[in-house]
């Protein structure tokens, strides 16, 4: 004080730090099509060890991992903010060094997608998910991949456009296809399937929704 000339400690308490990890900014191009990028930096989970259950986000994506094993690290695609035309799920992603394998597509990850023309899966997905393409009504074309071992219930339901299918899988049962999977599609849908398969995926396709006069390759 200048007037007694005492002096007083004030302690200040410690600010906490709240600096937050740059945001990865989606790529567009003119016209609004989406472009998933998989070597970005996280913008939502930064820790050092991979949790289940975690979210990353990876070029405006969303990714929640689903298993941690040693050094093995699996995620699902979740989906994306706003209304996309096209959309590719990458077969893996890297954040902060470590390399995550996408080997699902999320329960509703595009549901109602309806702007969505196309769309390509990446190579190590294993399960689609419950209405993972519902309601997609301007999806035209889809490649399911040799890795696919489910899908699931109304996945593909109500996408009415839906013309051109190639199905890569031979691992597809009436047990690991939900119901009205293909409920919906274009009515007289053009399938392509391994050779070997034609058979029983026609009768597969129909079970789950599919119309009967769609046309196996």
């Amino acid at each position: 004080c200048t007037l007694c000339g005492e002096t007083k400690t004030i302690q200040i308490p410690a600010t906490k730090d709240n600096t937050n990890t740059s945001v990865a900014t989606p790529t567009q191009t003119p016209n609004d099509t989406f472009v998933t990028n998989p070597i970005q930096n996280p913008t939502v989970n930064n820790d050092a060890v991979p949790v289940v259950g975690s979210m990353l986000k990876v070029s405006g994506a969303q990714y929640r991992v689903i298993k941690v094993n040693g050094q093995q690290y699996s995620v699902e695609y979740c989906g994306i903010t706003g209304k996309i035309r096209k959309a590719s799920i990458p077969a893996a992603v890297t954040v902060n060094g470590v390399t995550y394998k996408v080997t699902k597509i999320a329960s509703g990850a595009f549901k109602n997608q309806n702007k969505m023309t196309s769309v390509t899966i990446g190579k190590n997905i294993e399960t689609i998910g419950d209405n993972a393409f519902s309601g997609c009504s301007a999806l035209k074309k889809i490649v399911i991949p040799a890795s696919v071992k489910k899908i699931g219930k109304k996945a593909f339901y109500k996408c009415k456009k839906l013309k051109n299918i190639v199905i890569k899988s031979k691992k597809l049962t009436v047990k690991n296809v939900g119901n009205k999977a293909f409920k919906g599609i274009y009515a007289k849908a053009s399938v392509k399937v391994p050779k070997k398969n034609k058979i029983a995926y026609r009768k597969l396709l129909i079970k789950k929704g599919a119309g009967k006069k769609l046309k196996i390759k």
